[in-house]
């Protein structure tokens, strides 16, 4: 009996799920803790300016019977916020509408809308992450900051008190904190559940803002991707004891825990020329690694493949390793200020534009987003930022 099966005929053929799937996306989160916004400016401007009311000095002093008030001059202060213009576009051809299986344009839409949103949100975060009241969890500079030195329950109680102290308000009753995943890695893990408190403890559901993780000593923390990143800020640097040199492999020995994991790249330098077995010399030494294994604390191995003038036993001065640095916000009201135009097709928000049709046989069509704003800290006493690294940071 002859089957006619799928070999015997080409028409067996994959199949595709209409639906489109995106790429994993993070939530926005910055335009929502924003208060101080442009939106009573007296004209249209190359920028906004906002005007702060000094508050008088305390008045303690018992008034006399007979003697008038002196009366004390006001004062102000001003932030300046400059927008500018941001925007993206696709476009797509007409051939592609027609060979597509599946509508190409809601995708294009999709995506356009993510961008515009995504995009501005990295703009406040950029303003976020330039306020000057800035604590580190280890020395006075980010320069100085080690994978070890993780974010700890004293650096966010401390960040509180500043805050109360300069009578920062809250936003119903709590500081609003943003907290890259690989800091809140090590923080939760250190403080488990002391003095933590679930979202739905403290907050009716409405309330809770994206991401939030929780709260801990009155701040309502937001996990996200999205917090402050200073990508190879810190450096660390050790003292090499001693290298064991066997096949291709050097074990690296240091005075102090390294705190480096697989994967990490680390720089040696200080290696001078020297005599030994086969070799004149170990400048060659002197370059980047990539950490293969970390038999402990103190030690660890990098290849040398090709570097046939290392020799067993040398000793160098340093390792240098580049660190991730990762910011920590925490805020109040109006730590951050807003600036928009509603000129030329502007508004408070992205505006999705479609993309003119302009080509004589109308075969391109596209769509796009268009912003014109800014953001600037607008009470720095408001924007707290802890600088730290994180175990499982690079």
């Amino acid at each position: 009996m002859a089957l006619t099966q799928v070999s015997s005929l080409d028409l067996s053929k994959a199949a595709y799920e209409m639906i489109a799937y995106y790429a994993l996306r993070p939530e926005l989160y910055y335009d929502a803790l924003v208060e101080v916004q442009s939106t009573n400016a007296t004209n249209r401007g190359t920028s906004v300016t906002f005007t702060i009311a000094s508050d008088l000095a305390e008045a303690t002093t018992a008034l006399t019977e007979t003697s008038d008030v002196t009366p004390v001059a006001m004062s102000d202060s001003y932030i300046t916020v400059t927008p500018l213009e941001y925007g993206n576009a696709v476009q797509l051809t007409s051939k592609l509408g027609a060979t597509a299986f599946m509508e190409v344009n809601p995708i294009a839409a999709n995506v356009i809308g993510w961008n515009a949103g995504i995009s501005t949100d990295g703009i406040a975060r950029t303003a976020a992450g330039s306020g000057t009241n800035v604590a580190y969890t280890s020395g006075t500079t980010r320069a100085g900051l080690a994978k070890t030195n993780t974010l700890t329950g004293n650096d966010v109680r401390k960040a509180v008190a500043n805050l109360r102290k300069n009578n920062v308000p809250t936003f119903n009753g709590m500081y609003k904190g943003i907290i890259h995943p690989d800091v809140s890695y090590d923080f939760r893990g250190a403080t488990g559940g002391t003095n933590w408190s679930d979202p739905h403890v403290y907050s009716d559901p409405s309330g809770i803002f994206n991401g939030v993780i929780g709260n801990f000593q009155g701040v309502q923390f937001m996990e996200t991707p999205r917090a402050p990143f200073f990508a190879d800020g810190g450096t660390n640097s050790y003292t090499i004891s001693t290298i064991a040199v066997a096949s291709n492999v050097a074990t690296l020995t240091t005075s102090a825990a390294h705190g480096l994991a697989v994967g990490d790249t680390l720089t040696i330098s200080g290696a001078t020329a020297t005599s030994g077995t086969g070799s004149t010399s170990q400048i060659g030494f002197n370059t980047q690694f990539t950490v293969a294994t970390v038999p402990s604390t103190t030690t660890l191995t990098v290849s040398v493949l090709g570097l046939s003038n290392v020799n067993a036993g040398t000793s160098l001065s340093l390792v240098v390793s580049a660190v991730d640095v990762y910011g920590t916000l925490v805020m109040g009201r109006q730590a951050l200020a807003k600036a928009f135009s509603t000129g030329g097709g502007y508004g408070e928000q992205a505006i999705i534009v479609d993309v003119p049709v302009i080509d004589t046989l109308r075969r391109f069509t596209g769509v796009g987003w268009k912003h014109f704003v800014g953001y600037a800290p607008f009470r720095q006493a408001a924007l707290y930022r802890i600088e730290s690294g994180s175990s499982i940071g690079q």
